[in-house]
């Protein structure tokens, strides 16, 4: 037996190291969805990883879940009306790796998805970021709602920095979100705005396409309408505030709120074309009524946010991360 306990000639598996820090903490919130959330923490406690890892429910909602009872795994119960990115900033505070990693509970990380992004946080990188496969394509909506979300991450460049990683499913080095302490809970309820200020303050982010995960997407416009909305409203709200806006951009950006969807549309193109994404460029053009549809609900609420604040959107959007309907994320 090695020091970990393991056999020796075993792979090292999920688990701290006896007397060390684990290689990786591994931040999970979950809600009452508790199929789809013991799913995507058995995807990590699947993971391989020299130095072990070590895995934070952060728990909205209560109730069995088996998978909890891992070893690696510490089991939070969160207050009622705890946010996604309060509980997200308690995990980070928790952490007691040197990286932090990210993973939605309607999301699956992949073999090895956690040696992957170790390995790149050797190097001088504030965030890495997985590339970003379709768990549920095919299912009514789901391939618009995942282009929209997560195509410009589908087969992410190795190497040079980036200023932009995939949402609510990256990793960092946690002295750096720590630095960030008292903004921390806003900065984590939407990762973009995380981005921004990491881009700003000179902190270096790549790509790891080795590591990799499934994402299940919404399958209509209804129950994507909710996200886009609250998503977008908390962003433009924080985002004009971190940044610093005059309170003429943000009545232009109010006004322009119908021409925001097509900008988006163009952008997105040209991103596929210059990618050579042949088949997702089709997929946006045939879906570009329902593509405008879900962006203008976003743009609406960037609006709202701008003009009156973030209202009750992080509740509504923290109910809607961890209970939203997402065809096939409770299946095997």
């Amino acid at each position: 037996m090695d020091r970990t306990g393991t056999p020796a000639g075993a792979p090292p598996t999920a688990g701290p190291v006896a007397g060390g820090p684990p290689a990786l903490s591994v931040v999970l919130v979950v809600g009452p969805r508790r199929r789809r959330a013991g799913l995507a923490l058995a995807s990590v406690l699947d993971q391989v990883l020299a130095g072990g890892l070590e895995v934070l429910v952060l728990d909205l909602s209560g109730g069995p879940l088996p998978e909890a009872a891992h070893p690696a795994v510490r089991h939070l119960p969160m207050a009622p009306g705890t946010t996604f990115g309060q509980a997200r900033s308690e995990g980070v505070r928790r952490a007691r790796a040197g990286v932090v990693a990210f993973l939605e509970e309607h999301a699956r990380a992949e073999p090895g998805w956690a040696d992957a992004l170790v390995r790149a946080h050797r190097g001088p990188f504030a965030a890495v970021g997985p590339a970003v496969g379709a768990a549920n394509p095919g299912r009514g909506r789901t391939d618009a709602i995942g282009l929209m979300s997560y195509g410009r991450f589908r087969r992410p460049p190795a190497g040079g920095p980036v200023t932009l990683l995939p949402g609510q499913n990256s990793s960092f080095k946690r002295s750096v979100l720590s630095a960030y302490e008292a903004d921390l809970p806003w900065m984590l309820m939407n990762d973009n705005l995380l981005f921004g200020r990491l881009a700003r303050d000179g902190h270096p982010m790549i790509f790891a396409p080795e590591a990799r995960v499934r994402h299940y997407d919404e399958g209509t416009l209804a129950t994507a309408a909710a996200s886009f909305f609250h998503y977008h409203r908390l962003y433009g709200h924080r985002r004009a505030r971190v940044f610093g806006w005059s309170r003429s951009r943000r009545l232009a950006y109010t006004v322009l709120a119908p021409a925001i969807p097509l900008y988006y549309l163009l952008k997105l193109d040209r991103f596929l074309a210059r990618a050579g994404e042949t088949a997702d460029r089709s997929l946006l053009w045939r879906q570009a009524p329902f593509v405008y549809a879900c962006q203008l609900v976003g743009a609406l609420g960037q609006a709202a946010g701008l003009l009156i604040g973030p209202g009750g959107s992080a509740l509504a959007f923290t109910r809607w991360e961890v209970d939203g309907d997402r065809p096939g994320s409770e299946e095997p």
